[in-house]
């Protein structure tokens, strides 16, 4: 088979695949007998993600943040949704609207951020991020930006690291 027909294939797949999910967000929002908790939104949200549906993982990331029924796994779920949609800005919408609201990142949160700003070339934020605003950054988070660095820029970012974060300068030179 030729690669266009592989792909309109695979396009119709993508289009029987989302049917289950959409039918799914469909029912839990509709009938009011069923009361959808964290876990069920997350693997919503998780499925729309892995399909590539951008706009759905959002329309419900909207109502769990409305409802205020998210945790963690939530938010880490749709900054990676963003990150992979090429949608850094409305990543930075959510990540200020949970700001607003209280909401504090945790390590795993702040990894997911910074991936994002990396994958979106925004290499000098997310190295400020994790140097002035993580209270704790572990090495893997470092790692994220380092490993996304050309050779000769990274005797610099070393540097800020050192400066800003010196034991997890330490903890990389381990």
């Amino acid at each position: 088979a030729s690669r266009t027909s592989s792909r309109i294939g695979f396009l119709h797949l993508r289009s029987v695949t989302l049917t289950a999910p959409r039918q799914t967000h469909d029912l839990i929002t509709l009938d009011s007998s069923i009361t959808p908790n964290t876990s069920l939104w997350n693997a919503l949200l998780e499925n729309y993600r892995l399909l590539g549906a951008f706009p759905d993982a959002l329309r419900v990331w909207d109502t769990m943040y409305i409802s205020r029924v998210f945790d963690r796994a939530s938010v880490n779920i749709i900054l990676t949704t963003c990150r992979e949609a090429g949608g850094v800005d409305m990543a930075q919408q959510i990540k200020t609207k949970l700001e607003r609201t209280g909401f504090t990142f945790d390590n795993y949160n702040w990894k997911a951020w910074i991936t994002c700003l990396c994958d979106a070339g925004r290499m000098n934020d997310a190295l400020r991020y994790m140097c002035t605003v993580v209270k704790n950054p572990d090495p893997e988070m470092a790692h994220i930006i380092l490993a996304r660095l050309k050779p000769d820029i990274k005797p610099n970012v070393m540097a800020a690291i050192q400066k800003h974060q010196p034991k997890l300068h330490d903890a990389l030179l381990q």
